[in-house]
């Protein structure tokens, strides 16, 4: 999966397929045979609520279900079945602002990350709300990567891969820090920084 916030992608593990945010995220295209193939737009039903500024997608390719979820207002968990080419659902995110989404192969849920709060964010399969775990205290160095008074930690990321998790900070298209979680633990490690030895 490719990046949070508008524009993110979500890309099938041999890059034949895609499926990415155009616009402020308002906008889901399929590429069906990879990113730089034909596309179309996908248009959601008029019983969901409407999309805007998408934030983040995770494509579960073996239950061929892609999540979305979009920030600002209410903010909604968008999920897409991609085999049968129909909308699923949405589920409201209750006003919480999520930068990214990944899906938890431990588990076949979701992880996001809320850059309004520095909340950690677990979803279930279905993208019902499961848990929300406070970041700030756990983060070593966090505030050196945004600006507290003036905006949220928009380049930071939840990210996972086999058993880990971990939330990477992206600023100037460049990884400035690198934590891992262990978050039934509420433990986090800083394990990577730009300039550290």
């Amino acid at each position: 999966m490719l990046g949070g916030g508008p524009g993110a992608a979500a890309v099938r593990e041999d890059g034949r397929e895609a499926y990415y945010l155009e616009g402020n995220g308002s906008t889901l295209v399929w590429a069906p045979e990879g990113l730089g193939g034909r596309k179309e737009k996908l248009v959601l039903p008029p019983h969901l609520p409407p999309l805007s500024w998408g934030a983040g997608m995770a494509w579960d390719t073996r239950k061929g279900v892609l999540a979305i979820v979009s920030f600002g207002g209410e903010g909604y968990f968008y999920r897409y079945d991609t085999r049968r080419r129909q909308w699923i659902d949405a589920r409201s995110l209750q006003h919480r602002d999520l930068a990214s989404l990944a899906l938890d192969p431990q588990t076949g849920g979701y992880l996001s990350f809320s850059s309004r709060n520095l909340e950690l964010v677990r979803f279930n399969e279905r993208g019902e709300l499961e848990e929300v775990q406070s970041l700030k205290d756990l983060l070593v160095d966090v505030d050196s990567t945004y600006d507290k008074g003036n905006r949220p930690a928009d380049g930071l990321a939840v990210v996972t891969g086999g058993a880990g998790v971990g939330v990477v900070n992206v600023t100037d298209g460049t990884v400035t820090h690198i934590w891992t979680l262990d978050p039934r633990g509420h433990k986090a490690q800083l394990t990577y920084k730009a300039g550290m030895p």
